[in-house]
């Protein structure tokens, strides 16, 4: 029997094991361990020497469709979309590091060692605050899945406290999971059937593939904006149409659009007229809009030219959309620095998607000491104040050092105001596409 060839690492289009390190990669990937696995009588570790002659190897395109480390899962339609080209040739990393005189102190490399030195760490007060927080035995029973009375009332406080509401939250419109992942993956199952999509604008957080398709089989579809344009109303819009019309040429249904605001990767919010747009436009196409908003306190000021944090929960929908089509991501990991405690909110006024939410959290049920504790930072205003202003502080203290730092070097960068985001332009600095 012929030996199969070997494949080619996905990540950077050469060879495992010691050449992807020596081209600054994976180390032991899972494309390495496929490798060996596959090919027995391949090395384990390819020697440099052996690099440039394996690289002339021409490999034929294998049939298996995915391979697991545990078991094989077959693809499901539109699961995951092929990710766009990377024009950009080497790793980054590699090209600024084979022009060290562009780098002064090679701070570019490495600056979070500099900035250890200057920031004011937040999670220990979020420790020293948890605490506090007397964990009765209840806790650690079975609780109720979508995350109590308590605490979705308290985020429904806290949100009325702090978004500007058009209308009061009460407690029925607040739903709780482990995460916002676990948010994502129940409303894929919830407002779409497998190889329908879900409309974003670019350029946009990358792992939103896998929480919409990993389970349900949803497909993600990007509208062809810039960070300039996806801010701009009109723009934005025409963006959307024309996705939805290259989606339904192919018999594609699109049941949502999602936006993340304060934008990731951009560290900018929405304008007030484009969220209005956004709404408009789902309204007239009778699609969901889902925005992603646990970066909504974390907000701090760089430039009065840049809109500060609009919720659509702060808008009216009365005339530009039926507002049960209107929901809203929140939690902890962001705002609050406190991932590990693995909560994310759905809040939404619509019941039908309450109670399909409900039918199905008890696979991403929140643990009960973290209901406990995320309940009283809510609870106390006082706590919550002094950190959040705290937050800000140490955001915008972490937005200056790295923006001055990359003027210094003539690196080109989109100015923000909220998250925890530069989002920078190396291009210039790499060498041109093969």
């Amino acid at each position: 029997m012929d030996a199969k060839r070997p494949q080619r690492c996905a990540k950077h289009g050469l060879l495992p094991c010691a050449v992807c390190r020596s081209a600054g990669g994976c180390s032991s990937a899972a494309p390495c361990r496929l490798l060996h696995q596959q090919n027995p009588q391949v090395p384990a570790i390819l020697s440099q020497d052996d690099s440039k002659a394996a690289r002339q190897i021409q490999l034929k395109p294998t049939s298996q469709t995915h391979t697991n480390d545990f078991h094989h899962i077959p693809q499901r339609r539109n699961a995951l979309p092929p990710r766009r080209k990377n024009r950009i040739g080497p790793p980054t990393a590699m090209a600024l590091r084979s022009r060290p005189n562009l780098l002064p102190n090679h701070q570019l490399i490495r600056p979070h060692l500099l900035w250890q030195r200057k920031q004011r760490p937040i999670q220990p007060s979020v420790a020293a605050f948890a605490g506090t927080v007397e964990l009765t035995p209840d806790v650690f029973g079975y609780s109720y899945s979508s995350g109590g009375v308590r605490l979705r009332a308290a985020i429904a406080g806290h949100l009325n406290a702090t978004f500007h509401l058009y209308a009061s939250l009460e407690v029925e419109h607040v739903r709780v999971a482990a995460g916002a992942t676990a948010v994502q993956c129940i409303l894929a199952f919830a407002l779409e059937s497998p190889g329908e999509t879900v409309l974003v604008p670019t350029p946009v957080y990358g792992r939103f593939e896998l929480d919409f398709g990993n389970v349900m089989g949803v497909g993600v579809v990007y509208a062809d904006t810039t960070p300039e344009t996806c801010f701009l109303p009109d723009m934005v819009v025409e963006e959307f149409e024309a996705a939805v019309r290259k989606e339904r040429e192919r018999g594609v249904r699109v049941r949502a659009v999602m936006i993340v605001n304060p934008s990731n990767p951009l560290g900018r919010c929405y304008p007030r007229e484009t969220l209005v747009a956004i709404m408009r436009f789902c309204g007239r196409y009778k699609i969901h809009l889902d925005s992603d908003e646990v970066y909504g306190l974390s907000e701090f000021r760089s430039s009065d030219e840049m809109p500060g944090f609009t919720s659509v929960l702060s808008i009216d929908p009365e005339g530009i959309i039926d507002p049960y089509l209107v929901h809203v991501e929140y939690g902890l990991a962001k705002d609050f620095a406190s991932s590990g405690l693995r909560l994310g909110a759905l809040v939404s006024r619509n019941a039908a998607l309450h109670e399909a939410f409900s039918s199905v959290v008890r696979f991403h049920s929140p643990a009960g000491p973290s209901v406990a504790i995320a309940a009283a930072m809510f609870e106390d205003r006082v706590w919550h104040d002094a950190f959040i202003a705290s937050s800000r502080r140490s955001i915008a203290g972490a937005y200056e050092f790295v923006t001055t730092m990359l003027r210094e070097m003539g690196v080109g960068f989109v100015e923000a105001n909220a998250g925890l985001f530069v989002y920078v332009d190396l291009s210039s600095w790499l060498p041109p596409p093969e």
